[in-house]
């Protein structure tokens, strides 16, 4: 995650139990050290919120996992996300 004041992402916020966040900690691999949890605050639908995201450990170049990037642009169109930034993310290819 980096700032950028020109930058934008789109997302779906969810409310989550404390017993979500441990799913999500173990989903993410949060023990065994690949992920590390962070705050965020972001401009919801009503006001600022904060949002736990993930930062993967790694630094330097990955690969993406094979279809990951047509997941994440078949859920920005299933939560209707601004045609836009879907045609952005359609533009980053497999």
């Amino acid at each position: 995650v980096v700032e950028s004041p020109d930058a934008e992402t789109w997302g779906v916020l969810w409310a989550v139990t404390p017993s979500d966040v441990r799913s999500l900690d173990q989903v993410e691999g949060v023990a065994r050290g690949l992920y590390s949890p962070a705050s965020v605050d972001v401009r919801g639908p009503e006001d600022v919120c904060t949002a736990r995201i993930y930062i993967e450990k790694f630094k330097g170049d990955g690969r993406r996992r094979p279809g990951y990037p047509q997941i994440v642009l078949d859920y920005a169109h299933h939560f209707d996300l601004p045609t836009s930034y879907r045609a952005r993310l359609a533009g980053l290819g497999n």
